[in-house]
């Protein structure tokens, strides 16, 4: 489930072709391409989602709403499920460990409808611990559980066909990079992780909880940008921070990068859904983002950032500032 806004955009941009003659500049620099979003709601990766969010919230197999109830066996089996991937993997980091990154990688090259996990290259224990759970949860969960993460990219599809050729130019100036062609965005209810979606890069993918509090709706849309932008477009940006603070001899802010894309990808999707009539939180504010230690960042957000999304200044004109009001450690 794909969006192509060029075939979008070449249609909207016919009748105005056709009143020029259909004559384009040859000196005109080519307009990027846009962004691709490859939507999946599949089997396996939702499997291991949900095995790692069940092991790292103890009790949450017991309290589950379940579409059909399991049958002992088949409970036990989840139970095993649980009880490998919480000795396995604990608390691993499901962005920057190897080997996570790897099984995510291994799953991504599965159709979304296949439930056997052997032959992915997975190791070969995880791979028969998926297809020992696979049959319970297939049987007792996974039809509600494809069915929201259905609804969401249907959604989210919606707006990003509107809104999304608008979004992508603006940023791509507040960055002064690009985005990638394409991005495989893996929905699945709940990633097990307090941040929620992640974001990993070669090959672009995305992986973005449909059940999480806070990501439906309108939010959906900054959501998807605002993980879009791990996957190159913050670069420039992660560098400017750092070489502008050894140019002022001191450590750069932590975080403040990705404070500032938070603000960047949120005012941004607000302004495009403005210029609509459509009134938007962006979803730092609505959900206290800030507030879990990027307060002392908010001057500097409000400040010196807005006035460079607002297309005053420079990219560099406002790091400078925003590190210039940072508190020397």
């Amino acid at each position: 489930m794909t969006i192509h806004r060029c075939a979008l955009a070449l249609a909207c941009a016919a009748p105005l072709l056709a009143g020029t003659g259909g004559c384009v500049d040859p000196a005109a620099p080519p307009a990027p391409a846009a962004l691709r979003f490859e939507f999946h709601s599949a089997f396996l990766m939702n499997l291991h989602h949900f095995l790692v969010d069940a092991a790292r919230h103890p009790g949450r197999l017991d309290s589950m709403n379940w579409d059909v109830p399991p049958t002992a066996g088949e409970i036990a089996a989840l139970h095993d499920a649980v009880a490998f991937y919480a000795t396995t993997f604990g608390t691993r980091d499901l962005l920057f460990d190897d080997e996570l990154r790897d099984v995510r990688h291994a799953l991504a090259r599965a159709d979304d409808a296949r439930r056997h996990a052997a032959g992915l290259g997975l190791p070969p224990a995880l791979a028969a611990v998926l297809d020992r759970a696979a049959p319970a949860y297939a049987r007792c969960l996974w039809a509600s559980q494809d069915r929201t993460n259905r609804d969401w990219i249907v959604r989210v599809q919606v707006l990003e066909a509107r809104y999304g050729a608008q979004i992508q130019p603006r940023l791509e100036r507040l960055f002064e990079s690009r985005f990638p062609a394409s991005i495989r965005d893996d929905v699945v209810v709940a990633t097990g992780t307090f941040t929620g979606a992640y974001t990993d890069a070669p090959p672009p993918q995305s992986v973005l909880p449909s059940g999480r509090e806070g990501y439906g709706g309108l939010a959906s849309l900054e959501m998807i940008w605002h993980e879009a932008s791990h996957t190159g477009a913050d670069e420039h940006l992660i560098d400017l921070i750092e070489t502008e603070s050894k140019a002022m001899g001191r450590k750069p802010p932590d975080d403040l990068w990705h404070a500032a894309l938070f603000e960047a990808v949120g005012v941004t999707v607000s302004d495009v859904l403005a210029d609509d009539g459509v009134r938007y939180v962006e979803y730092a504010q609505a959900r206290g983002v800030y507030t879990h230690g990027w307060d002392a960042y908010l001057p500097s957000l409000h400040g010196p950032w807005r006035a460079w999304i607002a297309g005053r200044g420079t990219l560099k004109g406002a790091v400078d500032a925003m590190l210039a009001q940072q508190p020397r450690a």
